[in-house]
């Protein structure tokens, strides 16, 4: 069983990849987010 935080392997993502986040509460429904990388990454980015 894995700790909160912990991500075995460690994750890698490439441009234009998506990917999910799941948010599990205590209580509740989970919520999952899917957003998509940016094409390319910089030291100082806006990210929406």
């Amino acid at each position: 069983m894995s700790r909160q935080g912990d991500i075995t392997p460690d994750p890698t993502l490439d441009p234009n990849e998506r990917f999910t986040i799941e948010v599990q509460t205590p209580v509740g429904a989970t919520l999952d987010i899917t957003r998509t990388m940016p094409p390319e990454l910089r030291t100082v980015m806006q990210l929406h």
